[in-house]
């Protein structure tokens, strides 16, 4: 909600990014929303894809209390 974007949490997460020479993020929305909403510069901001190449991951695993 709009209200959850002005709270204090939200306000010491914008300041912990414009502390930071750079901030790596999976979601381009949020990238969107802090520059649009927050007026981060974009080049604080760097799109990380996530990085699993789901072909590579099985197709089943053996459960939590069966492994050793």
């Amino acid at each position: 909600t709009t209200n959850d974007l002005h709270s204090d949490i939200a306000k010491r997460v914008i300041a912990a990014i414009l502390r930071c020479d750079l901030s790596l993020f999976i979601s381009r929305y949020e990238m969107e929303l802090l520059n649009s909403v927050f007026m981060v510069e974009p080049s604080l901001l760097h799109h990380l894809r996530f990085m699993v190449d789901l072909s590579a991951l099985p197709k089943s695993t053996i459960i939590f209390d069966e492994r050793e």
